[in-house]
């Protein structure tokens, strides 16, 4: 684990077309705890509850959480910025009522405005986060919502062991190459994590438009068979709205 220099939007999704195949394998076998019981029923609770009939997932990985929405809602649609994640995407997830392409938000292009747009575990790793923000804005109807799930800004130091770096500043954006690691599997690859602190989180949103209707600290929705829990928040969630 290391600081690095900036990196483009390339550079990050061409870490992420090296490790999608690994990434996918340890979702199917059920290996992403984080995933499978916080972050990604977290959201659906919230689909559940809004019921949005247009959803747009930004930043959709390999398409596990967007196949999820996509059964809630009548129009869903992926876009990731690693051509490989969008490929095993198509493979495994498409269907009638879900698109998926190989795209920036900055650069999608849809004659639809979404009722809901969704980022899963994607801010930490952009770093066009201020314009990615306003496109997402631009792509939704007014009134449309948002739900942002990032690691959480204060706690995710310690979990990743960074905070005692001589060159960690928590105000400070800070770009971090380090193995990517999951539950129960370690190792997938290297990725680039974006630390920011919760005030420019904050700060960046409301720039983009949005009000930040509610902020969250996920927690499992599900008891747990392995030594999954943890003593402070991993996660923060954040339900915002275009006005």
């Amino acid at each position: 684990m290391q600081k690095k220099k900036n990196k483009s939007l390339k550079d990050v999704g061409d870490e992420w077309d090296l490790i999608s195949k690994e990434r996918q394998d340890a979702i199917e076998q059920g290996l992403d705890i984080s995933l499978l019981s916080v972050t990604a029923p977290w959201i659906l609770k919230h689909i559940d509850k809004e019921k949005p009939k247009t959803v747009l997932d930004v930043g959709c990985g390999t398409g596990y959480l967007t196949s999820l929405i996509s059964q809630k809602t009548n129009i869903c649609c992926g876009i990731d910025i690693s051509k490989q994640s969008i490929d095993i995407a198509k493979n495994k997830y498409g269907n009638e009522n879900t698109d998926f392409f190989v795209s920036s938000i900055k650069d999608f292009h849809s004659d639809l405005l979404f009722d809901c747009c969704v980022s899963n575990m994607v801010f930490m790793s952009d770093p066009e986060i201020e314009q990615s923000l306003k496109n997402i804005y631009a792509n939704l109807k007014n009134d449309g919502l948002l739900y942002i799930m990032i690691t959480h800004p204060c706690f995710w130091p310690t979990y990743w062991g960074y905070q005692n770096e001589e060159w960690f500043n928590y105000y400070n954006e800070t770009f971090i190459e380090r193995e990517f690691s999951i539950t129960l599997k370690k190792d997938l690859g290297i990725i680039t994590h974006i630390h920011r602190s919760l005030s420019q989180y904050y700060n960046i949103i409301s720039s983009a438009g949005f009000t930040i209707e509610l902020i969250e600290e996920p927690y499992p929705t599900r008891e747990i068979n392995i030594n999954y829990k943890y003593s402070y928040p991993r996660f923060m969630f954040f339900k915002c709205k275009k006005m």
